[in-house]
């Protein structure tokens, strides 16, 4: 893979990429780069969303999963990602939290193609959540299906990563 002439967004995913095929020693660039936060993180695809979700909407990841806008209507966003696989797009996003849960304004849904570069990539107020989560089937907690007639919900806003 060639970097002359790249935009940092073509270096960044270049980066993760050879993360995600086992150089490991990439860790110490992508935690440098804000991507990953520290030698344990939650996932490579929810830290590279979180990541690419706040540099889009001007927040800072403030937890795993958290990105924080501050200003005069602060928000909070959970942030979820899923990838898709050459053969198959992904049918939901888990959740870790209760679609009723106070602690965040609004949710993050990242999908990644196979070469991380984003497929899409969409925002859910909280209120709205409640009637789109559906219970998990085989682990406690609640996921949200992909896809669907819910897409043209007013309350689904596009987001431009």
């Amino acid at each position: 893979m060639t970097m002359v002439g790249a935009t940092e967004e073509e270096l960044v995913r270049g980066i993760v990429q050879g993360y995600d095929s086992g150089r490991e020693g990439l860790a110490g660039e992508l935690e440098r780069m804000g991507i990953l936060s520290g030698r344990r993180f939650v996932s490579l695809k929810d830290e590279y969303a979180g990541y690419l979700v706040a540099k889009a909407v001007g927040g800072e990841k403030a937890a795993p999963r958290r990105v924080v806008i501050e200003g005069d209507h602060g928000l909070t966003l959970q942030v979820c990602a899923q990838c898709k696989t050459p053969m198959r797009r992904p049918k939901y996003f888990g959740l870790d939290c209760a679609p009723d849960d106070e602690s965040f304004d609004a949710l993050a849904c990242v999908i990644f193609e196979p070469d991380w570069s984003v497929f899409d990539s969409y925002m859910i107020m909280r209120p709205t959540l409640p009637r789109l989560a559906v219970p998990g089937k085989k682990k406690v907690g609640h996921r949200l299906p992909i896809g669907g007639s819910w897409r043209s919900d007013p309350a689904i806003l596009a987001l431009e990563l």
